[in-house]
């Protein structure tokens, strides 16, 4: 199995296969991965500039550094909150958080944009506000809570009927 086949579908939840490139999202996050040569075995190997509204991805082969990625972004990231790593010889992975919550179309101005109405739009809890992850914590307790005084069997009802029968056994 390729690199290319291995990230196809992960590396595009949310997103999309570029070619040259995968770009995935949450509400909060990006990943970008990026398959390089074989020669690209170091991080002195690669160059990673992310600014609030774009990024460059370059690489040294022969001594000759080559664009991997290059564009304006569609919407602007924190530029401070991202990081990279290199898998040698494989690929490299750029992590960036958005600056606001929101469901890209495409990664790049460049790119064809995809259908905001396929995507996954599911959130993890911890990717909710805190005051919003306390909303859905007292909501759920309040329902279990609910739940608990509705059961028809209670541990008290059980243990008297239990008792009640051993007694009338003895008589």
């Amino acid at each position: 199995m390729s690199i290319i086949q291995k990230f196809n579908s992960s590396a595009t939840y949310n997103g999309a296969d570029c070619g040259s490139y995968f770009w995935s999202q949450s509400l909060t996050d990006l990943e970008i991965v990026l398959p390089v040569p074989a020669s690209v075995v170091s991080s002195k190997h690669v160059q990673v500039l992310v600014q609030i509204d774009s990024i460059n991805v370059l690489i040294n082969v022969n001594n000759t550094w080559k664009p991997l990625l290059s564009g304006k972004l569609t919407h602007t990231v924190d530029d401070n909150s991202s990081i990279w790593t290199l898998d040698p010889s494989k690929l490299v992975q750029v992590s960036i958080e958005k600056s606001q919550q929101a469901w890209w179309s495409a990664l790049l101005i460049s790119e064809k944009p995809i259908k905001l109405g396929n995507i996954d739009r599911s959130v993890k809890l911890e990717d909710l506000p805190l005051d919003t992850q306390t909303i859905v914590h007292n909501m759920t307790t309040q329902q279990y809570l609910k739940l608990q005084q509705s059961s028809p069997l209670s541990l008290s009802s059980s243990s008297s009927s239990s008792s009640s029968s051993s007694s009338s056994s003895s008589s």
